[in-house]
Formats: structure tokens, sequence, C-alpha cells
């Protein structure tokens, strides 16, 4: 460098180096707010689905479920029938619409879980089944225990839908559904 001042080509070159690490910061910045969003939405994916299980293990766990079975489709892919000992039927009906732009949902009662976007349901991967097992004791106030489960799980994009429901064999009358 002489002591007139910076050439040209000092100049160009500090220009470009400046510039190079510009390109890798905003590469970094980029990918930063890609990881972010990726896990905002994954985050409000699992927030989601657990409101809606948690919606239908209340009614499991609180009226507890008398017989289960399949229903009438009526428009769903799958549809599956509760009856509870207050009485009521729900029915869990599963919609995976072949129309673009119509989103996916799961109903169960009055409750629905939309998928977002992109979200789909694996109409050939949903699953359910009844599996026995030993009898696991309860406290003595349940007067039962459970020997089998309820197993339903309901593939989508982001993951699954997974509903295990422990219930004792002898006071629950299963139609139509498999064992595991």
């Amino acid at each position: 460098m002489n002591n007139k001042g910076l050439t040209i080509v000092e100049l160009i070159t500090s220009i470009s180096l400046v510039l190079v690490a510009m390109v890798f910061l905003f590469n970094i910045i980029f990918l930063l707010r890609e990881t972010y969003n990726d896990n905002r939405l994954g985050s409000e994916t699992t927030v989601r689905n657990a409101l809606f299980l948690h919606s239908v293990n209340q009614d499991f766990i609180v009226d507890n479920i008398v017989s289960i079975g399949s229903c009438p489709l009526s428009g769903a892919n799958n549809c599956f029938a509760f009856d509870l000992a207050n009485g009521d039927e729900k029915l869990l009906r599963i919609f995976a619409p072949t129309v673009v732009g119509e989103s996916h949902r799961v109903i169960y009662g009055d409750e629905t879980l939309r998928l977002d976007g992109d979200e789909t349901i694996d109409v050939t991967g949903i699953r359910a089944c009844v599996r026995t097992t030993m009898p696991i004791p309860l406290p003595r106030d349940h007067g039962s225990a459970f020997n089998s489960y309820f197993i339903l799980t309901i593939p989508i994009t982001s993951g699954a839908i997974n509903l295990v429901y422990p219930f004792d064999r002898d006071r629950v009358y299963i139609t139509e559904i498999s064992p595991c």
C-alpha cells in the first residue's frame, strides 16, 4: 500500500471479502428463520393434536365406554362408534377428501381436528384393533381390571394420532374391530 491512499484493486478486494461474508451471514439467518418456523409449526401441531386427544380421553375415562364398533361411513373414510355408560353415542369420523383445497379432518362428537395446509391423513395406514393382555389390577373401588386395549392409529403427514383406551373386555362389547 502506498501512502497516497487505497488503490482500486485494494478497494475491490475489500468489498469482495465483505460481500462474501455477508452472503454467509444471510444464509445462516435464513436457515435459522426456517428452523424456527418449522419448530413453531411442529409445536402448534403437537398441541392441537394433544388437545383433541384430551377431549376424546375425557369422555372415555369419565363416561366409560360400554361398546366399540364401526359405524356407517356417512361420507367419512373411516367411522367408529363409541357407546358411553351415560347413554350417549359418540362417533369418531375420519375425513380424507380427494378434492384439492378441502382440509383433512377428524371429528369426534362436537370436537373437530382440522389439519392444516399440506397435512394429510394416510387412509391406507389407519389401524384400529383390540389387544388382549393379562389383567392389570386397579384400586379396590374400581371393581374391575383392565385386560384389553383399543388402539387406533391415524397416520398424518406430521406424525400420527394415537388413541389407546384400556378397558375390561368383560364389560365392553366390541363389534367389527379385529384383534391386533
